[in-house]
């Protein structure tokens, strides 16, 4: 049987939405409709199910079950950011956040300045997912779902022409990231709107068939951003195109799901158990990431709104036909078993039933909601070890948050406010096939990245993209929407001043396909029309370092690492239910802080 509701997916694909790809991400196929992504939308409510308990629905990364006897455990805490952006527009206001008061006997020490600059952030260290209630029964089906999910993040059957894998972009061996400045997915040649024509790729680990710089797959279009705490996130995607439509918080436990999740066409709002599941749904349909020319193998673009729902029954009946996954999902999603369910969406697999692809997407979504990694020296800092950093750190911390200087956008625990800003990144490699003809700044170029723009369609929001947050950044180079910054230094510098970045951009430290495609002119970028809010200008946020300044805010920038981030390799199996071979390793393209 079937659960869940859409708005705006069809009644074809709901057996009934994450990640390997969207995220890979954040490229589509360039068919999709854009959809308005601001906060004044009015709010979607679901009809015709029960409501989901919020302690159904959140999964934290460590949980406790109780026992069959009902007793149950006390919820974490969340220490997750809750202020509320109320636009996509950058706040411009003065920043207020200073702790050089001096007190009785002298100036403040060090730890006594990040203290108050602790407290006014209202930091608290170690954000989670809340966790359920579970009896001991329901835990073990949540381990079960989690293992089923981790295989299948890992699999090539869940692309349509078996070339990738969630993984492929996302490996747990680079911090669930390619460790590429742009995506690399399927052997196929895209031309958006009218054909992808797919040839056979290269045995694993041969010809350039790896994970790493050596990958000689065709580019995607945008920088595939690490995984590890997506889970706590309220808009995921470099442009923050799926997201809860409860806007109330940036705290994914104050958030209700109940409301759903908004996407853009031909998806609609989706109704899951949480934001994760939903995001499942849409890696598998993005052609360039995983899809290829499947089902139909003509080659021919079809309209995503046909194509997405016959993607996924493609999908769920390859794998309904693969005894190992068939067993897996029977004992995972056991049905008439009211006592195992973790949510009121939860789908249901009986030997009669056909498999929905609502289970794999869900599996899926445990399976990242699993990656929360937020023990990090700097959390143990806030919590009260004082001597848990070393004074450089300590140093790059008042750096940071003393006058909202970085902490103005990268707020709260999760080190974002999740409000997409244009901050003047340079534009290079293959955008995601953007113009604008009628505007000489442009130059007639067709590889401009938009951002924001092209999910809301307003104009003042191209180039805005979501402010990513920083935790594990020092592990996950390169840096921006594009991957166009190789080092913490050269990322940070940018925001001294954007403009004088632009003009001296190093195209060296580009990918040589990536370079290929030379830098597009800053005139664009810099228009009145979007304007860029960092820089020494009037109407700017201006923030000055010192060269000692920088390097102290790369030692802050280190001690966001948790260390089980250096261990995430022993995540990815070394086989797969389908039996397909799994991804080969190659280098890192870009080297990492530590």
């Amino acid at each position: 049987m079937r659960h869940g509701l859409t708005r705006g997916l069809g009644a074809v694909l709901l057996c009934l939405a994450a990640a390997c790809g969207g995220d890979d991400d954040d490229a589509g196929s360039g068919t999709a409709t854009p959809t308005s992504t601001t906060t004044t939308e009015p709010t979607a409510t679901r009809s015709n199910t029960a409501a989901a308990t919020a302690t159904a629905t959140n999964v934290a990364a460590t949980a406790t079950p109780t026992t069959d006897s009902g007793s149950t455990a006390t919820p974490t805490t969340s220490a997750v950011s809750t202020a509320t952006p109320t636009s996509e527009a950058p706040a411009t206001a003065t920043p207020t956040n200073s702790a050089t008061a001096t007190r009785t006997g002298g100036p403040l020490s060090i730890d006594e300045q990040l203290a108050e600059l602790i407290e006014a952030e209202g930091l608290r260290g170690s954000p989670r997912l809340a966790e359920p209630r579970l009896t001991s029964d329901q835990f073990e089906i949540r381990e079960l779902r989690r293992e089923l999910g981790r295989n299948l993040f890992f699999d090539h059957a869940l692309s349509g022409v078996e070339q990738t894998s969630c993984g492929t972009c996302h490996h747990a061996a680079f911090q669930f990231t390619d460790g590429r400045a742009i995506a690399r997915g399927v052997y196929c040649d895209f031309i958006p709107e009218v054909s992808i024509l797919c040839s056979d790729a290269p045995a694993e680990g041969e010809g350039g068939n790896v994970v790493g710089v050596e990958r000689s797959s065709p580019l995607n279009s945008r920088n595939s951003p690490t995984l590890i705490n997506s889970a706590l996130y309220v808009r995921q995607m470099w442009n923050g195109r799926f997201r809860f439509l409860d806007t109330s918080s940036n705290d994914v436990n104050e958030c209700n799901p109940d409301f759903g999740f908004r996407f853009p066409s031909p998806e609609g709002d989706l109704f899951t158990r949480s934001l994760l599941t939903a995001q499942a749904h849409i890696p598998v349909v993005e052609l360039v990431e995983m899809t290829g020319d499947f089902p139909d193998f003509t080659g021919e673009i079809e309209e995503a709104d046909h194509l997405n729902p016959e993607v996924r029954e493609g999908l769920t009946t390859r794998l309904d036909f693969t005894p190992a996954y068939r067993a897996l999902f029977e004992e995972a999603y056991p049905e008439d078993r009211p006592d195992l369910r973790l949510s009121d969406l939860d789908p249901e697999v009986g030997p009669n039933d056909d498999l929905p692809f609502l289970a794999i997407a869900d599996a899926m979504g445990h399976f990242q909601e699993s990656l929360v990694m937020t023990d990090s020296p700097w959390d143990r800092y806030v919590l009260g070890d004082r001597d848990a950093i070393p004074d450089a750190a300590k140093r790059g911390a008042v750096a940071f948050y003393e006058d909202r200087r970085c902490s103005g956008c990268h707020a709260g625990d999760l080190l974002s406010d999740f409000v997409n800003h244009n901050i003047g990144v340079p534009q290079v490699g293959p955008g995601t096939g953007r113009f604008d003809m009628g505007d000489a700044n442009y130059q007639g170029l067709a590889n401009w990245d938009f951002g924001l723009e092209e999910i809301t369609t307003n104009r003042e929001d191209r180039f805005k993209f979501r402010t990513p947050p920083l935790r594990g950044v020092a592990l996950t180079p390169p840096y921006m929407h594009n991957g166009c910054y190789a080092t913490l230094e050269s990322a940070i510098r940018h925001h001294i001043d954007p403009a004088a970045a632009y003009a001296d951009f190093d195209m060296t430290q580009l990918e040589p396909d990536v370079a290929a495609f030379g830098l597009n002119p800053a005139s664009a970028v810099f228009d009145a029309r979007n304007p860029v809010v960092l820089g020494p200008q009037p109407n700017q946020q201006r923030i000055d370092l010192s060269d000692d300044e920088v390097a102290d805010l790369i030692a802050f920038l280190v001690s966001l690492t948790d260390p089980a981030m250096l261990d995430a390799a022993s995540l990815a199996p070394e086989t797969v239910p389908s039996g397909l071979p799994v991804d080969v390793l190659g280098s890192r393209a870009f080297p990492v802080t530590q």
